[in-house]
């Protein structure tokens, strides 16, 4: 099959000269990568990367694909009202588009259908702005029927900026999300007249790329952005997180580069932090690059949280044109006070060497740190039947596993299913629409979305198999799993009421974060669950079941952000209409969860942040104290992230024995630093990772008869 290529074009011209003043022209431009800054330039755009009309509010739509692109030009784009903005040194007012993704002022040529990989490109007979060949499809016969051109104003002038965004565009195709989608926007900024090309949400086939993006000025005239890093060390990298913090930026700026210029890179420092009580002072550190054309001698970096006293680190090294260096402030950060604070990094250049561009001289991030950390407990939901004879030897299994392991912080629901044959009797439509969604959620092995019995999902996204035998090859241990997934800490307490009355059962939820909650990005669910049942026995030999499920009661978006400590109370309620299944009223339960739903379609873990199970008439047992643990010993993993090489930093009173193990998400030991008796005092046991896999690691430090566990990424 053909695979179409698709080039995406932003063609600018003037729409009128006569009746304006001459201006001077830009004598060409010169390009920048950004891609590792955290957040799109400016921080204007915070919205979520999502599907037109799904999440993010105020895009206006300009143009609606079909099923298949036609090269048929659309409607006009008449630019914000004042939006002063120049082109090579000429006014821009207006854009107009097609499906080719080309978006130009000349109503009178034909926009282009095709831009070779290299600029500029003598064919082409207007100025226009090239989003690059990474910008092509990677499936053949893709549908565009749910692809759009969106576009949305930014900030207050005079330095808005105006984003135009091919949304929703397929890309490649894997398994087991389908068509993986690209949003990628060419963005203008008021008064300083740059333009940005932002890749949202893409993949990329190669650590290094070049992603032929430019702009063309004259048939030949151009400026193409250079090679850049997206992601060193990955040869595959799915750029999807649907928030700004991976975005790739490249930055097409009017006239000459600099002598000197000075610029942040990026912020080295997590926006989302555990408790004081939870981890070691947090390590401040940032990147600075030399974007001028001068060596720099003499640079400064300095660093400021809320309103605090700057920390200013001076005397770096020479830096060289387009090198980069990291910084590390002197100061850790305590992270005393819980809640949204401010950090602002910034660099400068010596008084010889005047920086010639203020706006790339500062980074201000948002960090966000808990008030406690709070014991996780782990969901586990299962798709079963009483007609699949393999059903009963799951149930057999789990039972035999609750009776060796009680106490386990573990909630469960059951839904039965329509199959084999018949299905179970208790099935109703509602929960296979939950086992599909749970199958499409998958993420830490390949599987097809087909809803299967039995099969166990654990924490929304983490497939398990509570027999150790059912998977081939074999999934690692059952109980070692459950290990991983319950050991960290989460942010959330939830807890609520239940009351049943006649054939009614009513209560509240309380949802109350320990770290700042994103609005729209979580869903709290509730499911009706009867503790046993008998008279849905039919083919499989089981006679009785458990935790069954009874009434999908609640799936509720939460739209508002909500800060440490805050409470937000859900109420809800439920008729049992006649024909109902309910065996016994006293047996009824509420397990309520929490579910960072706001990645649709990307790789990120539709995770489940917390569970509660709520039995009537009585609130459920308290979820415990702020975990403490790791209070009582000091230490601290470094780097993190790391690539291939880390350390295990620790402070002890006394000697003691010491023992370290690595466990990957799937729960394998993937290393082990047998039991050493460590001296008193600072100590540092390195962490040998080379050759591990890109990912999230669990570290367990056992000191004397106490566990501690942190855990590190590996890039």
């Amino acid at each position: 099959m053909l695979i179409r290529r698709i080039t995406l074009l932003l063609v600018v011209a003037s729409l009128s000269f006569s009746n304006r003043p001459a201006v001077a022209q830009v004598t060409g431009y010169h390009a920048d990568n950004y891609p590792a800054l955290g957040q799109n330039l400016g921080d204007l755009n915070q919205d979520a990367e999502v599907m037109a009309n799904v999440g993010s509010v105020g895009w206006q739509e300009v143009h609606r694909y079909g099923s298949v692109v036609t090269g048929l030009p659309v409607r006009p784009v008449v630019l914000p009202a004042g939006f002063d903005f120049r082109f090579n040194g000429q006014p821009v007012t207006a854009v107009r588009l097609t499906d080719q993704f080309l978006l130009s002022f000349d109503t009178l040529v034909a926009p282009p259908f095709y831009v070779d990989r290299t600029l500029p490109d003598a064919a082409q007979p207007n100025p226009f702005l090239w989003l690059g060949q990474e910008t092509q499809c990677l499936i053949s016969n893709a549908s565009y029927a749910s692809s759009r051109i969106m576009t949305k104003t930014f900030g207050a002038a005079p330095h808005r900026q105006i984003w135009i965004q091919w949304n929703n565009l397929p890309k490649e195709r894997t398994v087991p999300l389908g068509i993986k989608p690209m949003y990628v926007s060419a963005v203008l900024e008021e008064t300083t007249n740059r333009i940005f090309v932002v890749y949202q949400r893409h993949a990329w086939f190669s650590p290094r790329t070049r992603s032929g993006a430019g702009i063309q000025l004259t048939p030949t005239l151009a400026c193409q952005a250079d090679t850049m890093d997206v992601r060193p060390g990955r040869t595959y990298y799915l750029q999807d997180d649907v928030l700004p913090a991976d975005n790739v930026t490249q930055v097409f700026e009017p006239g000459a580069r600099r002598a000197y210029d000075a610029a942040v890179w990026a912020s080295l420092v997590p926006t989302a932090l555990p408790s004081a009580a939870g981890a070691p002072p947090t390590v401040l550190r940032a990147i600075v690059v030399n974007r001028g054309t001068r060596t720099l001698t003499g640079w400064r970096a300095s660093c400021r949280l809320d309103a605090g006293a700057p920390q200013i680190v001076t005397g770096g090294a020479p830096l060289a044109p387009g090198d980069t260096a990291t910084v590390r402030f002197p100061i850790a950060w305590d992270r005393a006070r819980p809640g949204a604070h401010r950090l602002s990094v910034w660099t400068g250049t010596a008084t010889a060497q005047p920086d010639g561009f203020t706006p790339n001289d500062s980074l201000v991030t948002t960090l966000h740190v808990a008030s406690r950390e709070v014991p996780r407990r782990v969901l586990q939901e299962m798709a079963t039947s009483s007609t699949c004879r393999p059903c009963a030897v799951y149930e057999d299994s789990l039972r035999t596993y609750d009776r060796r392991h009680p106490g386990r912080s573990v909630e469960r629901i059951a839904y039965p299913m329509d199959f084999p044959g018949t299905g179970d009797p208790y099935y109703l439509p509602e929960f296979r629409t939950r086992a599909a969604a749970n199958m499409r959620s998958i993420r830490n092995v390949s599987m097809y979305g087909t809803v299967t019995a039995p099969t166990m999902i654990a924490n929304g996204y983490f497939y398990v198999d509570a027999t150790d035998r059912f998977t081939r090859p074999p999934m690692p241990p059952f109980d070692s799993l459950m290990t991983v997934l319950e050991t960290p800490p989460t942010y959330m307490e939830l807890t609520g009421n239940c009351h049943v009355s006649g054939d009614s059962i009513r209560g509240r939820l309380v949802v109350r974060p320990t770290r700042w909650l994103r609005g729209g990005a979580y869903t709290l669910r509730a499911v009706v669950t009867e503790r046993s049942t008998r008279n849905n026995a039919t083919t499989n030999g089981q006679t009785e079941f458990h935790n069954v499920a009874k009434k999908m009661l609640l799936n509720r978006l939460l739209t508002a952000a909500l800060a440490p400590e805050d409470s937000l109370v859900v109420p809800y309620t439920h008729f049992f209409a006649p024909g109902h299944t309910v065996e016994s009223f006293d047996s009824l339960e509420v397990v309520a969860f929490l579910q960072y739903s706001l990645p649709t379609g990307t790789l990120l873990p539709v995770e489940v942040v917390q569970a509660v199970r709520l039995r009537p008439a009585h609130l459920p047992p308290p979820l415990g104290p702020p975990i403490a643990a790791s209070a009582a010993l000091a230490w601290a993993l470094a780097p993190n992230p790391a690539a291939g090489r880390a350390f295990v930093h620790l402070r002890l009173p006394t000697a003691q024995s010491v023992v370290v193990e690595v466990r990957n998400a799937l729960g394998q030991l993937v290393l082990a630093r047998p039991v050493a008796e460590v001296g008193a005092g600072s100590q540092s046991l390195p962490l040998n990772l080379v050759g591990a896999a890109p990912g999230l690691y669990i570290v367990r430090l056992t000191v004397g008869a106490v566990t501690h566990t942190q855990r590190l990424v590996v890039e």
